[in-house]
């Protein structure tokens, strides 16, 4: 039986652990499709691994939403590792599905780095008319190459900056000792910008930026608040750079596999998921940036025009990297993609 997921508001607007039992403790391996014993028809069971714990609600919301036809087995927390290495256990089949961040896929797409280009979009809204529409079309055939199917994807909010000094005016961009992912187009865009880029993993950013080896971070609020970062930081800087978009992502293989009613169930699920991350987003990015401030006592500032206008100029420097990599002809065939959509 279909339920509606609007629900899930609850669970969207506050990351936590939630309190979910990890998977991990009760089985000792995967299963990517396998049968579960319960009385009556079978449910297809889909491990699924997620950044956040906040998913593991999805394994009840699914089973309400099917009508126990799929069950999802959650490995929350990052508990199989990060995006990366998750990503490549999806295409191997090891697991059935992720959730996770486009920035950490592009080991298997690298396409994906595309999205990566700094102030492409005017605004969310537009970025998800376009996730849901064109650029769902444009990406799935570099997915199945890498033996993926994309399933749905929204973003929910932007990445913003942190930091332990004020940033106001484009030269105060060169005092910053940013940390971002691991990902060679963040590094370009930031080392441009005067910064120096101190690459890491994110484990360590708390303890780096207690002990002062940087000053700054860059992420989603969600993440800002949820990981410590807030509690060792005094500014929010409102750069809102990137969108954070989070790609809900099975291998191709096992999605081929599925009749095509639990095809449309799962897509049609996620594809609800993506809705209310994209229909909460202002009022969770309100109710965040409230949390920075009054819970954590981080100022919030405004970025002047002219701050904003040299991270936008220097997005070209993104542009020119992608072409590089991936070719001139694709890079531009996105550009205009992107600009005839809007």
């Amino acid at each position: 039986m279909r339920k509606s997921l609007t629900y899930l508001l609850v669970f969207i607007l506050v990351l936590g652990t939630g309190g979910c039992n990890n998977p991990a403790e009760r089985e000792t391996e995967i299963h990517t499709d396998s049968e579960v014993p319960v009385a009556g028809p079978r449910p297809r069971r889909i491990s699924l691994a997620a950044s956040s714990g906040v998913f593991c609600d999805l394994a009840e919301k699914m089973r309400e939403f099917s009508g126990n036809t799929i069950e999802l087995l959650i490995y929350p927390d990052g508990a199989l590792g990060n995006d990366g290495s998750i990503i490549t256990g999806v295409r191997n089949g090891t697991v059935s599905m992720i959730i996770g961040s486009t920035s950490g896929q592009g080991s298997e797409v690298p396409e994906l780095a595309l999205l990566d280009i700094p102030y492409l979009f005017e605004d969310l809204e537009q970025c998800n008319q376009l996730l849901k529409g064109p650029l769902q079309e444009w990406f799935q055939p570099y997915y199945n190459q890498a033996g993926l199917q994309l399933i749905s994807w929204r973003t929910s909010g932007y990445r913003m900056m942190t930091t332990n000094i004020p940033v106001l005016q484009a030269q105060d961009l060169q005092a910053l000792t940013i940390r971002t992912m691991e990902n060679s187009y963040h590094e370009a865009y930031w080392s441009a910008l005067g910064a120096e880029v101190k690459e890491m993993g994110f484990s360590q950013v708390v303890y780096a930026l207690q002990q002062g080896i940087i000053n700054s971070q860059e992420n989603p609020l969600s993440t800002i608040l949820h990981s410590g970062v807030a509690s060792v930081q005094e500014y929010v800087v409102k750069t809102d750079h990137l969108p954070f978009i989070l790609a809900y992502v099975m291998n191709k293989e096992l999605y081929d596999s599925l009749t095509p009613e639990e095809q449309d169930t799962l897509c049609r699920f996620f594809h609800e998921l993506g809705d209310q991350f994209e229909k909460n987003a202002e009022e969770g990015r309100v109710n965040s940036l409230w949390e920075c401030q009054e819970t954590y006592g981080m100022e919030i500032l405004e970025p002047g025009e002219e701050l904003l206008a040299v991270m936008k100029e220097k997005n070209q420097v993104v542009i020119d990297l992608l072409k590089q990599n991936l070719g001139e002809a694709r890079v531009n065939a996105y550009l205009e993609l992107v600009e005839e959509a809007k």
